[in-house]
């Protein structure tokens, strides 16, 4: 549960005190950054991720002095204010800024080791710096949902779009297949030249590699 104090004021102690106390689980306090929320999303595993076209979230019809967050009632209560409030764009960046945002992206995708798709959430702070403030590794990939929208604006259509996520899926299972059994033959190899023979001497194939080991370059 995500329990707003103030945007601006330090957070007491005493605060964190009675709410760890209210609800008996860890407090997480996060700092806020003032700036645009954007939305990466990610295709593709290894060096073949690619970014595509962002979109943010227009807060401009939410009520003065409301906060700019995306919350509970924003996603999911059509009635309510935060829900009016906000609505979903193509964000329209410098490339430079586009650039930072998709190498944040996709070093918060690596460092979590994620797989095939996913959507990084961003704050773009006043300074450019895109900070990570939430990572989907299984975001909504319905048609007409936020990656699907991306994708949409890359001129990519929704079933070319579930074309490429399977593609990356199936890459990255055959690449694991023939790593297990590059593997197996690794440590059969390895076996067999540390396993003596019968007689208790070392076998033919030891043999040889010791003295390839061995033998003078």
């Amino acid at each position: 549960e995500i329990y707003t104090l103030s945007l601006h004021d330090a957070l007491p102690i005493s605060r964190v005190a009675d709410l760890h106390a209210r609800y008996r689980q860890p407090i997480l306090v996060e700092q806020y950054v003032d700036g645009r929320e954007l939305y990466v999303s990610l295709l593709g595993n290894g060096d073949a991720v690619t970014a595509l076209p962002m979109h943010e979230v227009d807060f401009s019809a939410m009520p003065a002095g409301a906060p700019h967050i995306v919350t509970y009632d924003g996603k999911w209560d059509p009635a309510s204010q935060e829900y009016k409030g906000t609505r979903s764009i193509k964000a329209e960046v410098e490339a430079a800024v586009a650039e930072r945002c998709a190498a944040a992206a996709r070093a918060a995708f690596f460092a979590l080791e994620l797989s095939d798709y996913a959507r990084i959430d961003l704050r773009l702070a006043a300074d450019g710096t895109p900070h990570v403030i939430d990572v989907n590794p299984n975001c909504d990939l319905s048609d007409g949902a936020g990656v699907c929208r991306a994708a949409s604006f890359g001129g990519l259509a929704y079933p070319d779009l579930i074309d490429r996520v399977v593609a990356a899926a199936m890459s990255r299972h055959e690449r694991a297949k023939t790593n297990v059994v590059r593997d197996r033959a690794a440590a059969s190899t390895r076996a067999a030249v540390r396993a003596p023979s019968a007689s208790g001497h070392p076998t033919a194939a030891a043999s040889r590699s010791r003295a390839a080991a061995s033998a003078p370059d």
